[in-house]
């Protein structure tokens, strides 16, 4: 039995715009995990149109103690007398990132999302990031704010390596791709590395929980899995030989996390936060961004090893159990809500 902590009956609100986001994950995760410690969590989704158009929101909280809304919109959740607890998912505004966003990005990334984050920050009374990548992004962008960095926690009871029968096991080596078919995580460099590895290779791929995309390439070694539940995911990544994660831009990076929770090694994108979780050469490897022929060297690399796979896999796993559990993620925000708590309320 979980123990009980001093926020015992505490309402928590997560007011949450759209479902299947990382943000909405990772709030109805700490929900989940915030009701076994006697706290009253509740999630609430608002339509993804709002991400566009938060001033149409139509805020109705019952009473409540603390609000911890993501970043971005946090200014449109702001209420009087209660604490207000801000996550920084992502920061998508940099200069870095310009050239994969499209002319209707940019024009709301700068006419909008940048001022929204500001306000935000501004009328917080705690802000996490989830990465130390995340953090210096805003800190360099925004201004000098106090920010604490927890990172995103990974239910390693679920996410765990498991056998896998005869039958479900590949006579290739298999890829896994999972998360939405974007081009900020990727999907333009898929198809040309799967060309480059050739028939000894295989990736199967998620559509992620909004996209929908079919990918095609000339070896015909791309496998369409579709929107697949938690359980299913987890089948997947233990199926799999190598995760593999050519993103450009990410705030935590839970499909490394949650591949690594399952003892697989990853190759992927040397940038923003996939450093702090995966250790180049030792967990797996970190790759040029948008090289193809890097991230191709360095799959055939694992491909042609089983042992070199096994070692970095429970290398991962180990290092998830050291710093990445769901556990350590919500005793660190139950310390921030018992200090907001505790904290009088000008």
């Amino acid at each position: 039995m979980p123990m009980m902590t001093l926020l015992q009956n505490t309402k928590i609100f997560f007011p949450t715009i759209g479902q299947g986001t990382g943000v909405s994950i990772f709030h109805q995760r700490l929900a989940r995990n915030l009701l076994p410690r006697g706290v009253d969590a509740k999630v609430v989704h608002y339509s993804i149109y709002n991400e566009y158009f938060p001033f149409l929101l139509r805020f109705r909280h019952k009473k409540c103690d603390i609000i911890h809304s993501n970043a971005d919109h946090g200014i449109f959740f702001k209420r009087n007398r209660i604490p207000l607890i801000l996550t920084l998912h992502n920061y998508v505004m940099d200069s870095h990132f310009k050239k994969y966003t499209s002319l209707k990005q940019k024009m709301y990334y700068k006419c909008a999302l940048q001022h929204y984050l500001r306000l935000s920050l501004k009328v917080a009374d705690r802000i996490i990031a989830v990465s130390h990548a995340t953090k210096d992004l805003v800190l360099k962008n925004i201004a000098d704010f106090d920010i604490h960095v927890i990172y995103n926690g990974i239910d390693e009871s679920i996410f765990r390596p498991m056998s896998v029968s005869k039958h479900q096991k590949s006579n290739k080596i298999r890829l896994l791709f999972a998360g939405n078919l974007t081009k900020r995580k990727g999907l333009d460099l898929l198809p040309p590395i799967m060309d480059q590895l050739g028939k000894e290779y295989e990736l199967a791929y998620t559509s992620g929980l909004r996209t929908t995309h079919l990918l095609w390439n000339q070896t015909n070694n791309l496998i369409p899995l579709g929107k697949l539940s938690e359980t299913k995911m987890v089948e997947e990544y233990n199926r799999a030989d190598i995760i593999l994660f050519p993103t450009r831009r990410e705030g935590f990076g839970y499909i490394a996390a949650e591949g690594m929770a399952c003892g697989k090694p990853i190759i992927a994108t040397n940038c923003s936060s996939l450093p702090e979780l995966v250790d180049d050469g030792k967990g797996g490897f970190l790759c040029e961004i948008d090289n193809v022929d890097d991230f191709v060297e360095k799959i055939k690399i694992l491909g042609e090893s089983p042992e070199l796979r096994r070692q970095m896999g429970e290398y991962n796993r180990q290092k998830v159990l050291e710093k990445f559990t769901m556990k350590q993620m919500v005793e660190r925000y139950i310390q921030i809500y018992q200090e907001v708590r505790s904290s009088p309320i000008l």
